[in-house]
């Protein structure tokens, strides 16, 4: 009797120790990608301050204690998450001039991350934290300072500043806010009216204006 119950219990501790399949290791590359991917959906749904590491790593199906190894620490963490591809910015204003307010408008529309992982919004749900404040100001001195050399304006800084106002606008209304009409409208709708307001501020691009047609 006591060999049948030893050997029961040895059974049941083999099945408790056994990895089972949905627990199957990952590797480095594949375990920080997993984290990378819970990170930015929570920063973007949460904000920084109200983000729990050990929901992110919980998320992403591995141990908290890998947070520090992959990135150093939750600021590390995030600023991998928002990390910011220059070439999106580059690309909007390379092309046709005629056609940048079609290019502008589709990166303000979208993310092209996708909602889950949307940047500003991201950003903007992090504005209490300091690092994200001028996270922030860096990209939109970026995108201002590319929109001020499309005009020979002698106040082109400040025209590229309102240009700005009006995207992060749109950003915040439709990504952030979700106030229709805007946030339903699309971009066929919205570009007239875009176009319009861009080609009074930055008259040199040659932007079409078709809010009258």
């Amino acid at each position: 009797m006591s060999n049948e119950h030893d050997q029961e219990a040895f059974c049941m501790h083999r099945e408790e120790t056994m990895p089972t399949k949905s627990a199957r290791p990952r590797n480095a590359e594949e375990t920080r990608a997993a984290l990378l991917a819970a990170a930015r959906l929570r920063f973007a749904r949460d904000g920084y301050e109200a983000t729990n590491l050990r929901d992110i790593a919980a998320d992403a199906g591995v141990n908290v204690a890998l947070i520090p190894r992959y990135f150093g620490s939750k600021e590390g963490l995030f600023q991998a998450a928002v990390a910011f591809d220059r070439s999106r910015l580059v690309q909007a204003m390379q092309g046709p001039p005629e056609h940048l307010a079609e290019r502008l408008l589709k990166q303000a529309l979208v993310d092209p991350a996708g909602s889950d992982h949307d940047l500003f919004v991201t950003l903007l749900r992090s504005s209490d934290y300091p690092p994200a404040a001028e996270y922030m100001r860096t990209l939109l001195d970026l995108l201002s300072a590319d929109l001020a050399t499309q005009t020979a304006a002698p106040d082109a800084d400040l025209r590229a500043d309102l240009v700005v106002a009006l995207i992060t606008g749109i950003v915040v209304l439709r990504r952030l806010v979700g106030k229709p009409p805007l946030s339903e409208a699309t971009a066929e709708a919205l570009l007239p009216s875009f176009q319009h307001v861009l080609s009074a501020l930055l008259p040199d691009t040659g932007v079409r204006d078709l809010s009258s047609k």
